[in-house]
């Protein structure tokens, strides 16, 4: 018989640029007729906000669903191997990828609440050592995810940027930010023709290469979480871990957070004498004090893999020319003002903004915006700044200067550049739409992702050793080894081949741009050294 369904929803609060509230209801899991060694999971998914557009981006959000299953209470919990999708709502894709999981989107152009009703999946029983459905116990999760298309962009900064040890493009005399115009090898050298770098900064940076065929650089298409990782969906992964791979994944221990107390707003707690399921009380707020043993963890578990630096940079910047000191909503400009939230450690954790001190800064958490809380100084909810509310005296129009490449598309993604002439009036003048406001108040990057810039450090693969060259655009199975850890050839085993990007909420606002690389190599850890700052957001690779 089957006995009970459980569901797990990793979810976060929202955004007007993307899903929200995405529901997995309705659920229902049973042998599939006719079918010897198959079951179905058919459910409702639902989300607010949704949206797909020809224009601009060209882009749309989805949702990543996968599914945990065990057959006792005693024993561990096994990933769910998908075989098809035997049922698509009208409207909809659903993809099932390497069996691991399935992205659902919108078919067509699309803008608002979505309803996929009877979403059904073909369970291959056979994959997960089972010949039909007996005494089960399922959960299913569900990850906000953006879709990145394939095409050329830039990496480095535009000149008189000073971004530490950004890339740029070799053999030019002011540094001139290089275009990525292929999926192939990538030379590295300072010569015409070539992707450079430095490391002025000496944090063990090795300048080599090339960076090969293989390697993830972001010209091809690719999804990527649109928020961090919350404190919920950890959780909810360390709850389906084995008592053992709970003990070497918990961020709590001594050389995490070293206490079940909050600190800095990581809330989490667990009783590793009596083991059991964690809890935090703050769901909706960055998960801290990880390490990248468990960032890579939770990706395999996932069905996920990191994301690449060059990711980072075509989710901030797009396919726009860069701007110096430019952050992820696309302008030089950040906000200066401390911003305290309401509601801490809520899903409606909010920021009052009565009005925008500069319509083109940007809101992010760092040094001079952050605040103590109730719960301590530390990351505010992730999408937190999707909330934002334009005052009316500001949406109607906003004359600006958008460079050379300008392109006004109505979606909020333009190529913004504040710079004046020597008489302080914009050398070219443009209207800025409420969608383009939209973006910098909600410090989006120009397809929508999340904190990009600030909030906590991204985890990705960096190009300065050969363990982060080695690595591919091979995803988790959603399995770990029995030790905890993730086991995906060509992910790194070491954080030689991991760096950090985009800044945190106690780091000043040059660490925030885009461009800046000075910690792509972390000398002074190791894989199983965690952080308060740490963060990390999942990929899928097409």
């Amino acid at each position: 018989m089957f006995r009970h369904f459980l569901f797990s929803l990793l979810l976060l609060a929202g955004s007007a640029l993307g899903a929200n509230d995405v529901e997995i209801r309705d659920l229902s899991v049973v042998n599939e007729s006719g079918q010897p060694g198959f079951a179905t999971l058919t459910f409702t998914a639902h989300w607010e906000n949704s949206w797909r557009i020809a224009t601009g981006p060209a882009n749309w959000d989805a949702a990543w669903i996968f599914a945990k299953f065990r057959t006792s209470p005693t024993d561990g919990w096994q990933h769910v191997r998908l075989a098809a999708a035997t049922a698509v709502p009208a409207g909809s894709v659903v993809e099932v990828m390497d069996g691991t999981g399935a992205m659902i989107y919108a078919a067509a152009k699309f803008t608002g609440d979505v309803v996929y009703p009877g979403i059904t999946l073909r369970w291959d029983l056979r994959e997960n050592g089972l010949s039909k459905l007996g005494d089960v116990e399922v959960r299913v999760y569900a990850v906000e995810m953006i879709y990145v298309p394939e095409g050329a962009f830039y990496v480095g900064s535009a000149e008189g940027g000073d971004e530490a040890d950004r890339f740029y493009a070799g053999g030019s005399r002011n540094k001139n930010a290089f275009r990525i115009e292929h999926s192939g090898p990538i030379p590295i050298g300072d010569q015409r023709g070539k992707l450079y770098y430095e490391d002025v900064t000496d944090r063990g940076s090795v300048i080599s290469g090339p960076i090969p065929a293989e390697f993830p650089t972001g010209f091809d298409a690719f999804y990527a979480m649109k928020y961090e990782l919350s404190q919920q969906q950890y959780v909810d992964f360390f709850n389906t871990l084995t008592f053992q791979q709970q003990l070497v994944h918990d961020v709590t221990d001594d050389v995490g957070k070293n206490t079940d107390e909050d600190r800095r707003r990581n809330c989490i707690s667990w009783n590793e004498r009596i083991g059991g399921d964690a809890r935090t009380t703050a769901p909706h707020v960055p998960v801290g004090y990880v390490s990248t043993f468990d960032m890579l963890a939770y990706l395999d578990w996932a069905g996920l893999r990191p994301m690449t630096e060059t990711e980072f940079e075509k989710a901030c910047r797009g396919p726009l020319d860069p701007l110096a000191h430019e952050y992820a909503w696309g302008t030089s400009e950040i906000v200066k003002k401390a911003l305290a939230p309401s509601n801490v450690n809520r899903q409606d954790e909010a920021i009052p903004m009565a009005e925008l001190e500069n319509p083109l800064a940007g809101n992010a958490a760092y040094q001079h915006s952050t605040t103590h809380t109730t719960s301590g100084k530390g990351p505010y909810r992730c999408g937190i700044f999707s909330a934002a509310v334009l005052p009316a005296t500001i949406t109607a129009s906003v004359n600006i200067n958008y460079g050379n490449n300008g392109n006004g598309n109505g979606n909020g993604n333009g190529y913004l550049n504040s710079h004046k002439n020597g008489n302080g009036a914009s050398t070219t003048s443009s209207i800025l739409t409420e969608a383009q406001l939209y973006r910098i108040a909600s410090g989006a990057g120009y397809y929508g992702h999340m904190e990009l810039s600030g909030n906590q450090w991204e985890g990705v693969i960096s190009v300065t050793h050969g363990d982060g060259l080695a690595f591919t655009n091979t995803h988790g199975d959603g399995r770990l080894n029995s030790e905890g850890s993730a086991d995906v050839p060509t992910w790194p085993t070491t954080v030689a081949g991991i760096g950090i990007r985009g800044g945190r909420t106690d780091n000043t606002e040059n660490f925030l741009c885009v461009a800046y690389r000075s910690y792509t190599t972390v000398i002074s850890a190791t894989e199983r050294s965690r952080f308060y700052w740490l963060q990390f957001r999942g990929v899928r690779g097409l």
